[in-house]
């Protein structure tokens, strides 16, 4: 039996939403490394966000290496976000933590980011 996939539980709020999505531990911590300025996400990192992929985005593979952009004062919030699209996103705390059991993953942190 492999070792269960490590997960993030991210939670991004502001201007009235709350946008909650599991990252796999290995994007979570390329996230927080992200330097200000243009990005994209490496290639290797897309196998691993695929379990999490938003079922409803087309073109994915497309959108996810996309070129974005992120500022100096808000640099990994703004990693977030992009990742937020590229992501199933759940309801609430407790529907995020169903699928992460029914998954067998383990949860090994949470970040808390802005909406704006």
């Amino acid at each position: 039996m492999s070792d269960p996939i490590k997960v993030v539980l991210v939670t991004l709020s502001g201007q009235g939403d709350t946008d909650r999505f599991v990252l796999p531990e290995p994007v979570y911590k390329w996230m927080l490394e992200v330097e200000p300025g243009n990005y994209t996400v490496p290639e290797e990192l897309l196998e691993l966000l695929t379990p999490m992929k938003t079922p409803h985005l087309e073109d994915w593979e497309d959108n996810a290496l996309e070129e974005q952009y992120a500022t100096s004062g808000s640099c990994e919030n703004d990693v977030a976000l992009f990742l937020s699209c590229l992501v199933q996103s759940f309801d609430s705390t407790r529907e995020a933590m169903a699928v992460i059991q029914a998954n067998q993953w383990e949860l090994v942190d949470e970040y808390d980011g802005c909406i704006y």
